[in-house]
């Protein structure tokens, strides 16, 4: 189906309707549903007999809206928290986010090695087990309520801290997988490049904030949403020029407008928005799996979503605890940072590119769609979950475990 937009679009919007009813008869979250909707109808898609289900194919125009969906996710995330309370608690970020990466990679490593016993491969692993979806986790946050929350502090915080890890791992397995090697002056260079031009964007966005608020104090609606829309797509823009990810910079962006008197305004018109590109993002995400490939990767991938629920689990309290959240706000990190996504995907292409495993492919999919499915269940009952599993364990420990 090439052709007329028109048709494309009119299709997409009868097939989201669709998970959003699903979603709403089940009263689960709309994101699997519109994962495997693209999976049945995609160009992998089903075919019973004289019966063809494959009707959507991956589209620029469907693209495009995806991932215009992830910059409004991500965007609205920033407008929830505010820079100068980030700032204010940046060393405890820093201290939590970096113990909770660091649990996740040695548990890559550890999956790797288990699973495919290969540097190489497992290099591949560490990448697709150990760094989040953003769009996902921002998405589950929003649906489930949990921005309010104060351990939601450290979970933005390990996904900024994460674009920083993330851009310092591919620039070492490019140079491993493509040119064989990689030095350790490109690796810093990378490391100091990315901290500085977070640190530039942050500074420079802070002080322009009151011009910010200024240019649009008593403007009309019209103007407020094109402006805004305007100032994210630049950003987005300015961060795939210097190299960091487009997603993060839309996040510092809602981070700095948090800080001006019209957020309110620019919530309340950014969420019809954010709610219908951000479906286009998940079900667009589903049209790139290929169920058909799943038996060969079957049991790897039930292997490591086990030990990526334990250990995300695991991470999360151990990061929580040591700046001093409760027993229960820790477990809540885990169990909030669960799904994988789209940056597992992009790790796999590169497997492909360098002729490793081609189990990889097939592996990366389930392991990302089983997570996606996991990750709604695992958030909306947390509190639960806490109570019959962990708080259990906790009032057996020395330690006096706090209530609240």
């Amino acid at each position: 189906m090439s052709g007329d937009w028109l048709n494309i679009v009119a299709l997409l919007s009868l097939l989201l309707a669709f998970s959003a009813w699903l979603s709403h008869t089940t009263r689960f979250s709309i994101i699997p549903f519109l994962m495997l909707l693209g999976m049945v109808f995609g160009p992998h898609g089903v075919v019973l007999g004289p019966v063809d289900l494959r009707i959507m194919e991956t589209h620029p125009l469907i693209d495009l809206m995806s991932r215009f969906g992830i910059l409004l996710l991500m965007f609205y995330l920033g407008l929830e928290f505010s820079l100068r309370s980030l700032v204010r608690s940046g060393k405890r970020l820093l201290q939590g986010g970096s113990i909770y990466i660091g649990l996740n990679l040695l548990r890559g490593i550890l999956l790797g090695v288990l699973l495919f016993g290969t540097v190489n491969e497992t290099l591949i692993i560490i990448g697709i087990t150990t760094f989040s979806s953003s769009a996902i986790v921002a998405k589950l946050l929003v649906d489930n309520q949990r921005l309010v929350r104060p351990e939601t502090d450290l979970i933005l915080g390990v996904m900024m801290l994460e674009d920083v890890v993330v851009a310092i791992y591919l620039t070492i397995i490019s140079g491993i997988l493509l040119s064989g090697s990689t030095q350790l002056s490109i690796v810093l260079f990378t490391l100091g490049k990315t901290l500085f031009i977070i640190g530039l964007f942050l500074f420079i966005g802070w002080k322009s904030r009151l011009w910010i608020e200024h240019w649009l104090k008593e403007k009309s609606d019209e103007f407020t949403i094109l402006f805004v829309i305007a100032l994210l797509l630049s950003v987005a823009f300015l961060a795939n020029l210097v190299g960091m990810a487009e997603a993060i910079g839309a996040l510092m962006l809602g981070l700095i407008l948090a800080e001006i008197s019209e957020k309110q305004k620019i919530k309340e018109w950014i969420t019809p928005m954010r709610d219908l590109f951000g479906a286009i993002f998940f079900f667009s995400f589903g049209l790139t799996i290929d169920f058909r490939t799943f038996d060969q990767a079957l049991l790897p991938a039930v292997i490591a979503v086990l030990f990526t629920v334990v250990g995300n689990i695991l991470a999360g309290i151990i990061a929580g605890r040591a700046v001093h959240y409760s027993w229960r706000q820790a477990s809540y990190i885990g169990f909030s940072i669960m799904a994988r996504g789209e940056f597992a995907i992009i790790v796999t292409s590169l497997a492909l590119t360098a002729h490793l495993n081609p189990m990889l492919q097939p592996f990366a999919a389930l392991y990302v769609l089983l997570l996606v499915m996991i990750s709604p269940w695992l958030i909306k009952y947390s509190k639960p979950l806490y109570n019959r599993m962990i708080q259990p364990v906790v009032n057996h420990t020395p330690f006096q475990p706090d209530t609240h």
